[in-house]
């Protein structure tokens, strides 16, 4: 496992954090109206990109109403208003770690290793951001989440509550923890 030498995690997570960053200074100048309630980084089953999501408090209030309050559509990036915009601050960090799957695309264990570094990678990047701007103001409203995403079916409830911990304020976390029993139902 001689590229799990290699490979700087660190490095990554400073990449990571960068374009998080960006991405959300754009997605701000883009929709100055909006009223962002949500930021968030999500990535796939072999962690070859990481990509940014955003929400909307009226476009989420909105899929709550429609879907009878099913948090479902709160916590998972990959329904919210703004999902992928922008991306392209992502370019770098997607291209560096397709070259690396690239390399050791024959080794299942090395894989697993690399995904969950990506992961949590991703994780310290976005709680790195928490003290950055433009994420430290948007978190001045309490009910603002930040969270990372692994592709369905990788993450496990427990390791999605964790990581609610981990990024947000004890009202999402409770709001969290109630929504977990109803995970997949």
């Amino acid at each position: 496992m001689e590229a799990k030498k290699k490979f700087d995690f660190v490095a990554l997570r400073v990449l990571i954090e960068g374009a998080a960053v960006k991405s959300l200074q754009q997605i701000l100048r883009h929709h100055p109206a909006s009223r962002l309630c949500a930021f968030a980084l999500y990535s796939d089953s072999d962690a070859s990109t990481v990509l940014p999501s955003a929400d909307e408090r009226e476009s989420r209030d909105e899929r709550l109403a429609e879907h009878n309050g099913d948090l479902a559509y709160k916590f998972n990036p990959s329904e919210w208003s703004l999902e992928a915009e922008g991306a392209d601050f992502f370019t770098e960090v997607c291209d560096l770690l397709q070259a690396e799957l690239d390399e050791n695309e024959d080794d299942d264990l090395w894989h697993e290793w690399f995904a969950e570094g990506v992961y949590g990678a991703c994780v310290d990047a976005l709680e790195a951001a928490l003290r950055m701007e433009p994420l430290a103001s948007l978190r001045k409203d309490s009910g603002f989440l930040v969270t990372f995403h692994a592709a369905p079916g990788l993450e496990e409830p427990e390791q999605a509550h964790r990581i609610i911990q981990r990024l947000n304020p004890p009202q999402i976390v409770v709001e969290h923890a109630a929504w977990l029993p109803l995970w997949g139902a």
